[in-house]
């Protein structure tokens, strides 16, 4: 998927979570930007499955920024490291188990992301 800014990245995010299931995690319960069932989290979710490799879930799931490093990052999600570790934490941090607390907890870190970069929020939920 590319982008023309931030916004835009941000608000295809927001789509996304608010169809979320469940948290994306592997069969250990880490994080994983993709899953051997098809779940993604919200950073794996902009992957193109073209660009995809299981080398971007060893270690449970590595940062992004070290995605970028280990050149596994795509090309055009590359400007966007920053905004990309921010929602990877929104992600990584909604614990519940309760899909509608899991919910909760992921559009309430999703609108901290927005506040603090100058995003708007424009999600229904």
């Amino acid at each position: 998927m590319k982008f023309n800014s931030e916004q835009e990245l941000f608000d295809e995010v927001v789509r996304y979570a608010e169809s979320m299931k469940e948290k994306s995690v592997n069969s250990y319960g880490n994080c994983a930007y993709r899953t051997d069932c098809g779940n993604k989290c919200l950073v794996g979710h902009l992957i193109e499955d073209k660009d995809y490799s299981p080398l971007m879930d060893d270690y449970s799931g590595p940062p992004v920024d070290m995605l970028g490093q280990k050149g596994l990052l795509p090309e055009y999600l590359a400007a966007y490291i920053p905004l990309l570790a921010d929602l990877q934490l929104a992600h990584d941090t909604a614990t519940s188990s309760n899909y509608e607390e899991f919910k909760s907890e992921l559009v309430g870190a999703l609108k901290c992301v927005a506040s603090e970069s100058n995003l708007k929020y424009n999600g229904v939920l």
